[in-house]
């Protein structure tokens, strides 16, 4: 889920919406506010710890959704991106899944599809079907 969202992140910030979600920040702040789920799964230095808090495998954002100030920023990116046309070549640099030429593409659905093909690459690494 975390690629999906940070990719609409990116996409938000390459349309140029006026009224942007910050997410990534709203994400960050939670993260420095409530380090528990976090602090003693990543060492190094502050760019290092950064860099594994944004794209870890062990993905610890996860615990961050559910906070209140994440949640309304992810919502307001939702929005936001649900109110414009997204250009299809940008959707395309950040999902390569989703078809060439499909030009009505949902943030919602962006990252269900999103979800459910890593699930795949999960069941494919475990050789199972």
């Amino acid at each position: 889920m975390r690629e999906a969202v940070f990719a609409l992140a990116s996409i938000e910030k390459q349309i140029k919406v006026k009224d942007a979600a910050d997410l990534i920040d709203a994400v960050d702040r939670a993260m420095d506010e409530s380090p528990t789920n976090w602090i003693s799964h990543y060492q190094g230095d502050l760019d290092n710890v950064q860099q594994l808090r944004h794209f870890s495998y062990s993905d610890r954002i996860r615990y961050y959704w559910s906070v209140p100030s994440v949640r309304d920023a992810l919502e307001k990116l939702i929005f936001n991106l649900e109110n414009q046309r997204l250009p299809a070549t940008i959707v395309s640099q950040y999902f390569h899944q989703w078809p060439f030429g499909v030009s009505e593409a949902e943030p919602r659905q962006l990252i269900s599809n999103h979800v459910k093909s890593s699930i795949e690459r999960y069941y494919k690494a475990c050789d199972y079907e």
